[in-house]
């Protein structure tokens, strides 16, 4: 019992403690809620939810306060702690140019001395950009450094051109650690500007130093080439893409005057310029991918810009070099070209490398060296024949492969080429029918529209494609007409056969319109169908209308016999397969 009753009595002593609890936290709420209006809102104010959002929208007061800091760090802290600067710099360059030109009419300084103190002052603005740099002074910093860099290019220039104080070489090696040391600075110092102005000076060393003729190309080349090489690790390192079209525009600058230079004044190195031409290609043509397949990055207008650029400046190039020597294999290097765009588009493909935009261009960059290739390497009577080859290679190739650009390519030059298919050139004397170049061109040209009919004839929900079906379908009647007609007037004067030239061209396209009907019927193909009786029609109204105006009454005769009976035929034929296909 004793148990019993000290439990009871502990129990009642919980409920008490429980009960005061209670009563203290709300005593506690009513001074809070007290305070909280004391603070802000009258009695009785109603208080959003905790659920409801706070508004977004500015005041007015903080949207102007927020123009005015955008103001104050943007516009006016640009202007005065870049621009500001940078104009500071090149005043203080004249000033210094007007001072020396000044002590130097007086005569105060000499040669020697004039171009000590030029690089006295570019070392002593280096190390002041330096220094600042180390204090948290960017923008001054780089200024400084960027007006030491120029002060030591225009030293070097005036000491070996001017005064002849060093020679070729040894100012040679002077621009090369001045431009190293700008990069690096550019480097340290973050700095686009400054990185610009050093690859500036380093492609133009060659000219500051006039080295055309004073320097061998070998030695030319080879600086070019270990520039690239630097300013492009600078590019890629500090992430400047800027500065790969830079290094681009200097090579192609510094190598198109170098080697023009130098073949002027001791003959041409065509081996030499080929060799450096062809590593310019490789390290210009792998950058224009490497960003996109390296770091999966978009392909970028520089990019694009180095690619169509680089491929662009080796074929001109190499053309100037190699043509006098070689220019029966100028069209091997073109095909070379369009292999190397081809095979490096299909393997990023293949291997999921690039973006499509990559994948595009490298392809296109291929088909224009295809083209290019065959005037170069064939006689002019066979280049619209190798045109049309190539259009519709790429029309097969883009309707088999679903690729939209191969297949519009293809289209496109055949348009180009259709002219030229058309119009028969000048010949001396008949030539034998069928088997000359104008024939082949025709030929051609009428079985690239009549491929691109049969890709355009699947129905689709396309408003464009019935468009390009018949626009085809009436270019092919029209090619076909018009050689047909040559085609039988040359038969005609090469076997000196006296036949109506008017009846023999409508026979032959009757002919072609049995041939196109059968043919159509037997492989159930309705667009040659349709061509075929396009041309029953075209061919029956220029008998009409146009050849019994004057053939002797003979022709007519054998000529209306021989359309109206084909032309019951083919009716017959008609009503004929339908009542087959009533019968299935």
């Amino acid at each position: 019992m004793d148990e019993r009753e000290r439990f009871l009595e502990e129990m009642e002593d919980i409920k008490r403690r429980l009960a005061a609890l209670e009563r203290s936290v709300s005593s506690l709420n009513q001074v809070m809620q007290q305070q909280t209006i004391s603070k802000g809102a009258a009695p009785g104010a109603s208080y959003p939810s905790a659920r409801t959002s706070p508004s977004l929208t500015p005041s007015p007061d903080s949207t102007k306060k927020m123009k005015d800091t955008l103001f104050k760090d943007g516009l006016e802290m640009l202007i005065g702690k870049n621009l500001l600067n940078r104009v500071g710099i090149i005043v203080l360059l004249f000033a210094v140019g007007y001072f020396l030109k000044y002590s130097f009419d007086n005569g105060w300084i000499g040669e020697l001395g004039r171009v000590a103190i030029g690089f006295l002052a570019g070392l002593s603005f280096l190390v002041a950009g330096d220094i600042n740099m180390r204090r948290g002074y960017k923008y001054f910093s780089q200024g400084l450094s960027g007006g030491g860099i120029a002060i030591i290019y225009l030293s070097t220039f005036a000491a070996v051109n001017y005064y002849q104080l060093i020679s070729a070489y040894t100012a040679f090696s002077l621009l090369i650690i001045t431009t190293l040391a700008g990069g690096l600075l550019a480097r340290r110092q973050d700095a686009l500007g400054l990185a610009i102005l050093a690859a500036l000076g380093g492609f133009l060393a060659p000219f500051l130093i006039g080295s055309q003729g004073r320097i061998d190309l070998l030695t030319l080349l080879l600086y070019i080439c270990i520039l690239d090489l630097g300013v492009l690790y600078l590019a890629y390192y500090k992430n400047w893409r800027s500065l790969n079209i830079l290094a681009f525009l200097g090579t192609a600058l510094a190598y198109t005057v170098n080697s023009t230079m130098y073949a002027v004044q001791n003959g041409p190195s065509v081996w030499t310029n080929q060799s450096f031409l062809t590593i310019y290609f490789v390290i210009f043509g792998a950058l224009a991918f490497f960003y996109n397949v390296r770091y999966h990055k978009p392909t970028t207008f520089s990019d694009l810009f180095i690619l169509t650029l680089n491929g662009g400046f080796f074929f001109g190039a190499s053309y100037a070099n190699l043509n006098y020597y070689y220019g029966e294999w100028m069209g091997i290097l073109a095909v070379a070209l369009t292999l190397l765009y081809l095979s490096v588009a299909l393997a990023l493909q293949r291997k999921e490398w690039g973006d499509r935009l990559l994948f595009l261009s490298l392809l296109g960059m291929g088909l224009v060296f295809l083209t290019i290739a065959i005037p170069l390497q064939f006689n002019e009577h066979w280049v619209t024949a190798a045109w049309l080859v190539e259009a519709l290679v790429l029309i097969f190739m883009g309707y088999k492969a679903g690729n939209k650009m191969v297949l519009i390519s293809g289209l496109g030059l055949l348009l180009l080429t259709t002219p030229n298919s058309v119009s028969a050139p000048y010949f001396a004397d008949p030539p034998i029918p069928l088997f000359n170049h104008h024939s082949l061109d025709a030929i051609l040209g009428i079985g690239g529209y009549i491929l691109a009919a049969y890709i355009f004839y699947p129905p689709s929900g396309s408003r464009i494609r019935p468009v390009l079906r018949w626009g085809t379908i009436m270019i092919a009647i029209i090619l076909t007409l018009s050689h047909l007609s040559w085609e039988v007037n040359n038969l005609l004067q090469y076997f000196r056969l006296d036949y109506s030239a008017g009846f023999a061209v409508s026979l032959s396209w009757v002919i072609l319109a049995v041939i196109l009907i059968l043919w159509g019927m037997l492989k159930d193909l309705e667009i040659i169908r349709y061509i075929s009786l396009a041309l029953f029609a075209v061919t029956t109204l220029k008998i009409m209308f146009i050849d019994l105006n004057y053939m002797p009454m003979v022709y007519r005769i054998i000529i209306l016999t021989v359309v109206g009976a084909v032309l019951v035929g083919v009716s017959f034929a008609y009503q004929k397969k339908e009542k087959k296909e009533a019968e299935l």
